[in-house]
């Protein structure tokens, strides 16, 4: 667990780098809000919470409420889990304090029976990223439709989310079985497809804030490049980041399983697959990247 925390915060820091160090990505001047003191924020997905403390880490944005929604995939009201969110306090050493609540994201927002329940028009802004695992496919456009329903009139919402498709920018790199990488990807796409996941939505985020009505709109990706040929990075092993990705991200569902069902794969090939695509990701004559 603590590896996989490590490797979202890695995450964070080289997706912010790609942001030009920016938090909060909407135009300048536009947040926090002329006139209002103590902005509100909301964050889905909050994890470790490494966004909120870099967002209240600026001087900008200290004054910021923020409310963390961590994604929680069980049905028990989310004010049964208060004593165990105060015990992990202790453990998260240097982030800011923050309103913390953990809810089923693929359930809406107003079957939340707690005191804690989120507001109509409560948000100045609304932080959401790296959910695909998480949220279900179909779930999405909802999902958005009541994001907009949480956001004051003028508010703004963010959306950050990975497409795990590696990529040569020479093109060396086929989309055959004979590449490890693409095995990866495929298997992943396969794994997330067959748990009602869309391991590409990030590409749908434009047409779906469309469809519910947002305006000014941008979508579009950046390149995360891999490996010594890229320049734009100095103080993150982004090669590091992805081994470790490929190594967790599909383990439980490729070579996991319920009780009473077969996993896709045994542990022995998953490994293999695994050992095979971190091999080909050091060979930097591929110039290799995925998006954001």
């Amino acid at each position: 667990m603590i590896a996989e925390e490590e490797r979202c915060d890695e995450l964070h820091e080289i997706v912010k780098q790609v942001c030009r160090n920016r938090i909060v990505l909407i135009p300048s001047g536009q947040f926090p809000p002329p006139g209002v003191d103590e902005p509100e924020v909301l964050d889905c997905g909050f994890g470790n919470g490494v966004w909120i403390d870099d967002l209240l880490g600026v001087q900008e944005y200290e004054d910021c409420k923020v409310v963390g929604v961590d994604i929680y995939l069980g049905n028990r009201d989310d004010d049964e889990d208060d004593d165990d969110d105060d015990d992990d306090d202790g453990n998260n050493d240097g982030v800011q304090e923050f309103e913390r609540k953990r809810w089923n994201l693929n359930a809406p927002f107003r079957a939340d029976p707690s005191p804690s329940q989120l507001k109509r028009e409560q948000f100045d802004l609304v932080n959401s990223r790296f959910l695909a695992e998480g949220i279900n496919a179909d779930r999405w456009p909802t999902y958005i439709r009541e994001l907009k329903k949480l956001l004051k009139p003028g508010g703004w919402l963010q959306m950050v989310e990975l497409e795990l498709v590696f990529q040569s920018d020479n093109g060396r790199l086929a989309p055959n079985a004979s590449e490890p990488l693409y095995v990866w990807s495929e298997w992943y796409r396969h794994a997330m497809t067959q748990r009602n996941k869309n391991p590409r939505v990030g590409q749908l985020l434009g047409q779906y804030l469309q469809t519910e009505g947002f305006d000014n709109v941008w979508s579009g990706p950046q390149r995360l490049e891999i490996g010594r040929w890229n320049s734009a990075f100095s103080n993150i092993d982004i090669r590091a980041n992805v081994s470790k990705t490929l190594e967790t991200v599909l383990l439980w569902p490729c070579a996991g399983a319920p009780a009473g069902q077969r996993p896709l794969m045994s542990l022995e090939l998953y490994r293999a697959m695994v050992q095979n695509a971190q091999a080909q990701l050091q060979n930097d004559s591929l110039r290799l990247y995925y998006q954001v």
